[in-house]
């Protein structure tokens, strides 16, 4: 259990900060500014989608392993999944899991970029607060 727990999600980790940060950058490189709040949303559940895809078939070893008790590790799971139901067999879930990890991962980000900038405003308060930053919650 553990193992594999780990095995799919330190990639997972991986893959959703460094796709969102490749979004995030070719944004900025084609547009000349940093996304606003809207695009962060959408760049965040471009990113979610793709890593839960791609990590589907960890998830699915995963849950295997955790849930039936006849495997002997990882590599035992893997190959008994794709010889009962063909590679197709390690993308079993891959839809819902997308959908629900892009919209986890729109969030995520959003809140992740919107309270750096409220940090950033915070600390340096000699500048205007960020559009995105309600001004309720900096008032004295």
């Amino acid at each position: 259990g553990y193992a594999s727990f780990m095995a799919r999600e330190l990639p997972f980790d991986t893959i959703e900060f460094c796709s969102y940060e490749s979004f995030r950058r070719s944004w900025t490189a084609r547009t000349g500014h940093e996304p606003n709040a809207f695009v962060t949303t959408a760049l965040g559940t471009v990113a979610g989608a793709f890593t839960g895809y791609v990590t589907t078939p960890m998830d699915v070893i995963k849950t295997k392993l955790m849930t039936e008790t006849h495997h002997k590790g990882i590599i035992d799971c893997a190959t008994q999944v794709v010889r009962e139901g063909g590679p197709v067999a390690l993308l079993r879930g891959a839809a819902p899991r997308c959908l629900w990890i892009a919209l986890g991962g729109g969030v995520f980000f959003t809140a992740l970029e919107e309270s750096r900038v409220a940090v950033s405003w915070m600390l340096n308060r000699s500048v205007a607060p960020p559009a995105s930053l309600p001004v309720t919650c900096c008032d004295e």
